[in-house]
């Protein structure tokens, strides 16, 4: 029983996380199309880079584990679009552009935290993973006040 909770624990853990850098990188993909030009858009495409490593550690262990991290669904997709379409159609400014995505890694930051508290038995490089993802956050989100 023990080690299926382990497995089932990192399972969530890894699938959260792979869910908030596949949100990141489509928010990024979604709103570098209004930074053109911009100081920020450097920093989005770093940042995009990021992303992209951590999660593919994270599903390079869920396939050790034999699992598949669940993926967005379309519906998903487009909430995050219109709801970055809506923030940004009136003012599409650098500090309003840093300012959603502020907003979108803070739910990024707290979800996984919570995930974290909800599985403590999780394999340690899970949580390794998991606190990689949440470092990063916490400094793009610093990164990002620097736009404001």
């Amino acid at each position: 029983m023990e080690n299926f909770n382990s497995k089932e624990h990192s399972k969530n853990i890894l699938n959260e996380v792979c869910k908030g850098c596949e949100i990141a990188k489509c928010s990024i993909d979604d709103i570098m199309k209004k930074t053109e030009g911009m100081d920020i858009e450097n920093e989005l495409k770093t940042e995009y880079d990021n992303y992209d490593s951590i999660f593919t550690k994270s599903v390079g262990l869920m396939k050790e584990m034999g699992e598949n991290p669940d993926s967005m669904n379309v519906i998903d997709k487009a909430m995050l679009w219109s709801g970055i379409f809506f923030n940004t159609l009136i003012d599409d400014s650098e500090r309003k552009i840093a300012e959603v995505m502020i907003n979108g890694t803070n739910m990024g930051i707290t979800s996984t935290k919570e995930v974290m508290i909800d599985n403590p038995n999780a394999d340690e490089r899970a949580k390794a993973i998991a606190n990689e993802f949440l470092e990063h956050e916490q400094n793009f989100v610093r990164s990002l006040h620097n736009f404001l």
